[in-house]
């Protein structure tokens, strides 16, 4: 079964020795020395303006057509490319395989040996660091004058926009890449842009259902004001409609919720003082936290753990008055049975 002929994709998003071996494969099944010529080629303009490196990926390969295949069109076109592969004696092999006479050479290798001087100078450029990454976006028009487009990822930062740009058509030289429908693309350059991007923000969606990690010291240092705030802010959350009800089950959701959080309490001090607040209602004045204090000290009944007192402590003005009302009720009463006991007494004199 004939292999099929690789794409643009395959050419410049494969890794090196992956995109190496399927090349070696389509030409031994196929022997299309034409095709793989241009396949090098392509890797030559990717190897020029990407940062990875894809020299001499395809040079043994490239040696055997150039020495060994039938001559033919696209190899005339495009040895001059590999020049540099060969020793000077096997150069000279190769121009008498190829070509007439020396004239003939350099008539048809006039283009070619432009481009390579160009490539030559890519390769020679100094890779520069950056926290950025550059993509080229091209334009080309297809056979029939349509536009198409065409990215190149993670290239190199631009220095020279018109040597880029001669570099860029180059592929309107190769006749491998077509449409499904078989209409040839990168017939006709037309304009390109060096996009720079990087990571400018991220975000991450966080989990309500996720527990809060407090440290230690974190939580000694937990103001009154940050509790109240965190408690209005689920109170607005909820109210909003956002977070849907399930109606049938509040009443044993609520028993459940309620039984869990005193048995917390009893444990956390920092709990107890949110779960306080949490009950309170909106209209309410706000709370001291030396009122939180002491409703925290006071014992909870056993009977009814599920109830919070949320009444106002007594002032002193009101202790000390009911202190001294409870004196004189006392007094009161003392007096009452000794008055009693004395006229008891009379009276059995009396009698």
């Amino acid at each position: 079964m004939t292999p099929k002929n690789l794409t643009s994709r395959q050419l410049f998003t494969m890794q090196n020795l992956s995109l190496a071996k399927k090349v070696e494969q389509f030409f031994e099944a196929t022997n299309d020395a034409g095709l793989v010529m241009q396949y090098a080629v392509a890797l030559l303009v990717r190897e020029a303006l990407c940062i990875s490196d894809f020299s001499d990926i395809f040079k043994n390969l490239v040696r055997q057509i150039l020495l060994t295949s039938e001559p033919n069109d696209k190899m005339r076109q495009f040895s001059a490319y590999f020049q540099d592969y060969f020793d000077k004696l096997e150069w000279e092999t190769i121009l008498r395989r190829l070509y007439k006479n020396e004239t003939e050479y350099h008539e048809v290798t006039k283009q070619t040996r432009r481009y390579k001087a160009l490539l030559d100078k890519q390769h020679r450029e100094v890779i520069e660091t950056s926290d950025y990454q550059f993509d080229i976006v091209s334009v080309f028009k297809d056979a029939n004058g349509k536009k198409h487009k065409w990215t190149l990822r993670n290239t190199k930062r631009v220095h020279s926009e018109e040597e880029i740009a001669e570099v860029l058509q180059i592929l309107t030289t190769l006749t491998i890449f077509q449409t499904p429908a078989g209409v040839r693309r990168f017939v006709e350059y037309d304009n390109y842009d060096s996009v720079k991007s990087c990571i400018d923000a991220s975000h991450k969606m966080e989990n309500e259902h996720e527990p809060l990690l407090i440290k230690d010291e974190d939580a000694l240092c937990l103001s009154q004001e940050k509790v109240l705030s965190t408690t209005e802010g689920i109170k607005k959350r909820n109210q909003s409609g956002n977070l849907p009800l399930e109606t049938g089950s509040l009443n044993d959701r609520a028993s459940r919720d309620s039984h869990m959080e005193n048995h917390q309490t009893q444990k956390d001090p920092i709990i107890a003082e949110t779960s306080v607040l949490e009950s309170l209602d909106d209209s309410s004045a706000p709370v001291s936290k030396k009122q939180l204090l002491s409703k925290n000290e006071q014992p909870k009944p056993t009977n009814t753990p599920n109830k919070v007192d949320f009444r106002k402590p007594k002032s002193k003005e009101q202790q000390e008055r009911e202190y001294k009302e409870g004196l004189l009720s006392r007094v009161k009463r003392g007096s009452g049975k000794r008055g009693s006991g004395n006229k008891k007494k009379k009276n059995g004199k009396r009698k």
